[in-house]
């Protein structure tokens, strides 16, 4: 069984959309492949990009059986949630769901494409510091989607786009937004957590970290502490789980 969702603007593209579990494999190229596969396909003149989940474990298939939302439908529905906020994300086209045996077992989204680049390719290099305008900025943007009570589900440098409008002002655009929560009026601390894991640098975090308390009229010494041992503390974690993992394979 499969279950299909369109985005009125593209009904046209349902008949290639209900075939595309079936032609996924076959279509457009690879641009990414890990946990999840992403393709760029050309349908009817437009490159879209397509994104086909990891299939998950027989908890995770029954949750999205029954009664939760899969990540494909969340990336559909937020990335229309997010524009009609006014911030930007690649148009959300649609999303499809395949089951078997009544449980849930893939989930495919696609959407428009955007070729800005990440500003993981600016800010990721040890010159960061000739771009601090830019950490500033984005700092001014988080600042934004937190008092709109946007909070990213993978609040990282690979998932913000960054672009310049006709004054050369920058512009940011958010991808990869299926584990987003909209919350009215996030706590403080709720916030600072949200943003941990925009990088690693801790240098760079810091900018990032004084910035973002300055234009929300927090005290930034205290959001730097807060959010550098909530990050010691996400790394530690991640140590862990690698040390158990490797010890569970041998």
């Amino acid at each position: 069984m499969i279950k299909v969702f369109i985005d009125p603007h593209y009904e046209y593209l349902r008949p290639w959309i209900e075939g595309l579990h079936e032609s996924f494999c076959k279509e457009g190229s690879v641009i990414y492949k890990g946990r999840n596969v992403v393709r760029k396909i050309e349908v009817a003149g437009e490159n879209l990009i397509v994104k086909r989940y990891k299939k998950p474990n027989f908890f995770q298939r029954l949750a999205y059986s029954v009664w939760r939302k899969s990540k494909a439908v969340r990336a559909f529905l937020y990335a229309g949630r997010l524009n009609d906020m006014g911030v930007d994300s690649p148009a959300g086209i649609g999303a499809v769901e395949v089951y078997e045996n009544l449980l849930f077992s893939y989930g495919y989204f696609i959407s428009s494409e955007c070729t800005y680049p990440s500003l993981k390719s600016l800010l990721g290099n040890p010159d960061f510091e000739s771009h601090i305008d830019m950490a500033e900025a984005l700092a001014g943007f988080v600042a934004h989607l937190h008092e709109l009570g946007i909070l990213h589900g993978d609040l990282n440098l690979s998932n913000i786009l960054y672009s310049f409008d006709a004054d050369g002002c920058p512009h940011f655009t958010v991808i990869d937004t299926n584990r987003s929560r909209f919350v009215s009026n996030p706590g403080v601390h709720e916030c600072l957590d949200n943003m941990k894991r925009i990088t690693h640098n801790r240098h760079l975090l810091e900018v990032v970290v004084r910035k973002y308390s300055a234009v929300r009229g927090l005290d930034g010494e205290d959001c730097v502490k807060y959010i550098m041992k909530r990050l010691d503390d996400f790394e530690r974690r991640k140590r862990l789980k690698r040390r158990i993992f490797k010890k569970n394979k041998k």
